[in-house]
C-alpha cells in the first residue's frame, strides 16, 4: 500500500469508530465484530452524500446487526451500488455451477428487499414481482429468517 493510500484508510476507520461508538450509545447496541467484506465496501465505497452517507449507512446496519456482528446481510446501501455486490458476488461464485451462484444471489436478493420493506411479505413479494406464496416458498427454500 502507497503512503497516502494508507493514511487515507486510517482516517475513514478512524470515522467508522467515531459513528459506531455514537450509534452504539444512541441504539444502545453494541458492535463487537465488523465481517472483512462490509470493512472492504466501506473502505471501497465513494460515498457521493459524503460524511452524512456514511453516518446513516452505519446507521442502518447496527440497528439490523444481530448478536454484535455486521456482516453483508446487514448492510443496506443505496441502489447506485449494486456494482460492488454485482463484482463481489462474481468473485464468491466463480467457478461454481450456474445454479448454486444464481440461488445465492436469489436468496441475497430477496434478503435484502425484506429488509428495504421491513419485511413486509405484501409488498416484497410485489416488488420482486411474484406472488406471496411463491416468497414464502423461498423464504423456506433458502432458509431466510423471516
Amino acid at each position: 500500500m502507497s503512503g497516502s493510500y494508507s493514511k487515507i484508510c486510517s482516517f475513514r476507520v478512524w470515522k467508522w469508530q467515531f459513528f459506531i461508538k455514537k450509534i452504539e450509545i444512541d441504539q444502545k447496541k453494541k458492535i463487537d465484530n465488523i465481517d472483512e467484506d462490509v470493512m472492504n465496501f466501506l473502505l471501497d465505497y465513494d460515498y457521493p452524500g459524503n460524511i452524512r452517507e456514511l453516518k446513516n449507512i452505519l446507521e442502518r446496519t447496527i440497528a439490523l446487526s444481530r448478536n454484535g456482528k455486521i456482516t453483508l446481510n446487514e448492510l443496506i446501501v443505496p441502489t447506485n451500488n449494486i456494482n460492488y455486490i454485482r463484482e463481489k458476488a462474481m468473485k464468491n461464485y466463480s467457478g461454481e455451477l450456474l445454479r448454486n451462484a444464481r440461488n445465492e444471489f436469489e436468496k441475497e436478493f430477496i434478503t435484502i428487499k425484506l429488509k428495504k420493506y421491513n419485511y413486509n411479505m405484501n409488498k416484497c413479494s410485489e416488488s420482486l414481482g411474484i406472488t406471496k406464496r411463491q416468497l414464502w416458498n423461498k423464504l423456506n427454500q433458502y432458509d431466510i429468517e423471516h
